[in-house]
């Protein structure tokens, strides 16, 4: 009796042993490498992971569960790379030929000659208009940079508005109604621009003098919001609409070709790319007369 309980205990230790073992192999060869892939999986956004070399030459269902995972994530990375970086490489390089088509440095040396001529026989608008259009120039000719100032901003509106002023013959106010030390705020280049243009033509353009263009820039959260409006028409609360459609929607087209403004969604685009995280432009009807744009932008000098 004492041999056999001996024996019995000597084949259960044996047998614990054994199944301890198996388990620890099973986890290390089966579960482990399992763990190891689900814990990738759920992390798909990290910066570059390395799969374990051992796992990946295997040839059971492991084996090939690991070198299908490496190579969806190679597909997904190639189609980011294609699809939006060499997209966004292949714009910048289009712009770049098409601002080259012209001998911008040219063009603005001449208006500069033709502004001086101009002085000396007493062509004053003739003058104004070939400096201010020069000084729009060299302003768009420097296209490496994506911001500038505010005050820069501001500036380059004020030599388009010399230029609206004598097309139109009207005079037309610009009010600032800057922040303290708002001047020198990094804003999207070419950011104001289109919208003063729509002001005058769409809104001013069909009402009697005098024309009022209000700027103003305030701060809220870090956040950079500088509003512009006029005491133009307005728009048709339907119009209004559609605009705000084609600058939210991709896709969308307004039906009142009046109003159409493909450079305010291109500036909603714009700040979309160069600032992520919900900034953008909104346009709404004023109280009193005229259309209200507001764009927001994160606040940096």
């Amino acid at each position: 009796y004492k041999k056999n309980t001996v024996f019995l205990f000597a084949i259960i230790i044996l047998a614990i042993t054994f199944i301890i073992l198996l388990v620890l192999y099973a986890d290390r060869k089966f579960l482990k490498p399992l763990t190891t892939l689900s814990d990738i999986m759920c992390h798909p956004a990290e910066d570059e992971i390395r799969l374990c070399q051992e796992s990946r030459i295997r040839e059971d269902e492991i084996g090939t569960l690991y070198r299908g995972y490496e190579k969806m994530m190679q597909e997904i990375r190639s189609l980011i790379q294609e699809k939006y970086v060499s997209e966004i490489k292949y714009l910048n390089s289009k712009f770049q030929n098409l601002m080259s088509q012209i001998n911008a440095h040219f063009i603005f040396n001449t208006l500069e000659n033709i502004s001086s001529l101009a002085y000396l026989e007493n062509k004053e608008q003739i003058a104004i208009m070939s400096k201010s259009l020069g000084d729009m120039l060299r302003y768009s000719i420097e296209y490496e940079r994506d911001e500038e100032t505010l005050r820069t901003e501001i500036d380059h509106i004020r030599q388009y508005i010399q230029i609206q002023e004598i097309r139109f013959g009207n005079r037309i106010f610009l009010k600032e109604e800057i922040g303290e030390g708002l001047d020198k705020a990094k804003v999207l280049k070419f950011m104001l621009q289109p919208i003063i243009e729509n002001a005058i033509e769409h809104g001013l353009a069909e009402t009697d003098m005098p024309w009022r263009i209000h700027i103003k820039a305030l701060t809220e959260d870090r956040t950079l919001v500088v509003s512009v409006w006029d005491n133009g028409v307005g728009m048709p609360k339907e119009a209004l609409e559609n605009v705000r459609k084609q600058i939210f929607q991709k896709d969308e087209t307004s039906s009142d070709s009046r109003y159409v403004s493909i450079g305010l969604s291109n500036i909603h685009k714009r700040i979309q790319l160069l600032y992520p995280g919900g900034y953008g432009l909104y346009i709404k009807n004023t109280k009193a007369a005229g259309v209200k744009v507001i764009i927001r932008i994160p606040f940096h000098t």
